[in-house]
């Protein structure tokens, strides 16, 4: 099936895309509305002067709409994706499987985690619906509230390591738990 590429797209003047308007119209209602009964004249451009993430967003777009609905989400770009399916009017799919990647969201890195948060503050006016910000701080607070401590070494379990604790009273006073304490349970001062 040939595709004609019918359209020109300036992407916040970063770059320009060539590409077929019936195609991107097909899951965009934006596009669905802007061309309404012109779908059939040549040689149209848009210009997008606020288009979420700039031509990489748009491209990234594009590959959703050239794959026919299907794109695998990753946590770097789940939040982009999703700004970009809410500028754009792209309801159905794109929405859902964002939707579906976030109900991972427990597993993601710690690294994963940071940069979907460092893309809501990139995203942040555009970023409609807090949903995506809300799930990644929810899953960052409960990442640092969680009992089992993450080291280069793999994850450890708090019960299972030595550690330190200090207290607030004096300066002077601190506790030493280990492993090897007493089984009736003493402070070693």
């Amino acid at each position: 099936m040939e595709m004609c590429c019918d359209l020109q797209v300036d992407v916040n003047g970063e770059e320009v895309f060539m590409v077929n308007k019936k195609t991107l119209a097909s899951f965009s209602c934006r596009f669905s509305k802007l061309f309404g009964k012109t779908m059939g004249a040549t040689s149209l451009k848009v210009i997008f002067h606020d288009f979420p993430g700039g031509a990489e967003g748009f491209e990234l777009m594009t590959r959703f709409c050239y794959n026919n609905g299907a794109t695998e989400i990753t946590p770097s770009d789940i939040v982009l994706l999703y700004c970009i399916a809410d500028f754009m009017e792209m309801d159905g799919d794109i929405l859902l499987q964002a939707r579906n990647s976030l109900q991972g969201i427990s597993s993601w890195t710690w690294s994963e985690l940071l940069v979907a948060l460092k893309q809501c503050q990139d995203l942040l006016p555009a970023l409609n619906s807090s949903l995506i910000l809300q799930e990644v701080l929810d899953c960052i607070i409960g990442k640092l509230s969680c009992p089992f401590v993450s080291t280069p070494y793999g994850t450890t379990s708090s019960e299972n390591s030595s550690n330190v604790q200090f207290s607030s009273v004096t300066r002077n006073t601190y506790s030493l738990q280990s492993n090897s304490s007493p089984k009736h349970g003493g402070l070693k001062t």
